[in-house]
């Protein structure tokens, strides 16, 4: 049986303990500058300004990605549309293209038969 190596476990110091608790409290200083900030009146209209900002560039990235927002895949969908949109336009222009000469040949008798009933009514009259 072979022995797994233990590895050893790396503590922190009390120096990077303290550093990384200066970070996290210099972060939370710059959250709360930032809700003070907009709340201020000369900067509130700024930050509504970035906002909206932030909105328009998440929108323009799902398109970008690769998810089922992106462009790619409204594309791909859209082309199955277009496809099937394709495949019913050949299959009526199939249709209308045996229906007409049907069409035609009935319009034909209608007409011989209206001729018909004219010239017989003629020598019955």
């Amino acid at each position: 049986m072979s022995k797994k190596s233990i590895q050893k476990r790396n503590y922190r110091t009390p120096e990077q303990i303290i550093a990384d608790t200066e970070l996290k409290l210099d972060k939370l200083r710059l959250r709360a500058a930032k809700r003070a900030a907009a709340d201020n009146p000369l900067v509130a209209p700024m930050v509504a300004e970035k906002n909206d900002l932030i909105k328009q560039l998440r929108e323009a990235t799902k398109l970008m990605a690769s998810g089922p927002q992106s462009a790619e895949a409204r594309i791909a969908t859209h082309m199955k549309w277009v496809s099937r949109i394709n495949e019913q336009l050949l299959a009526a222009q199939d249709l209308a293209a045996e229906l007409q000469p049907q069409i035609d040949a009935i319009d034909a008798r209608i007409v011989q038969a209206i001729e018909a009933s004219v010239q017989s009514d003629a020598l019955g009259n």
